[in-house]
């Protein structure tokens, strides 16, 4: 068998969609999560499609939530599967809820959500998100 320079890129190339599909996803998934921190709701709406379930709830469960306290995220992600077009990934989320009141209220949350992303044009948005009462105002 022969093997060119060629077939080796190919091969590299079809190895590597998986990895640049887990990136792009991750990208996503980080700007999204950005928008706790800037304050800006749109960031993190954002990653929502319009096929997702619960997702009219999990945006005005956002908006108010940014509305009314300072929100920090920190998140793994111990499961990432799929492929190029669909990423399933498992993401254990804690968010700390800081209100803004004179004395500060805080409130933590941890959850481990089961995240169905799709490629939907040139984005990746999220279709399915088995906690979306995690965003839900904390006062």
């Amino acid at each position: 068998m022969r093997v060119t320079a060629a077939s080796i890129a190919l091969l590299a190339a079809a190895l590597n969609l998986g990895a640049d599909a887990r990136g792009d996803v991750r990208e996503a998934l980080a700007e999204g999560i950005s928008g706790f921190a800037t304050q800006n709701p749109d960031l993190v709406t954002a990653m929502f499609s319009q096929s997702c379930e619960d997702r009219e709830a999990i945006i005005s469960g956002v908006r108010a939530l940014i509305a009314q306290a300072d929100v920090s995220v920190s998140l793994t992600i111990p499961v990432d599967t799929g492929d190029e077009s669909e990423r399933r990934l498992t993401i254990d989320l804690f968010l700390e809820i800081k209100s803004r009141e004179a004395a500060p209220r805080l409130v933590r949350r941890r959850e481990v959500a089961r995240v169905t992303w799709r490629r939907e044009g040139r984005r990746w948005r999220i279709v399915a998100f088995d906690k979306p009462g995690l965003f839900a105002p904390a006062f």
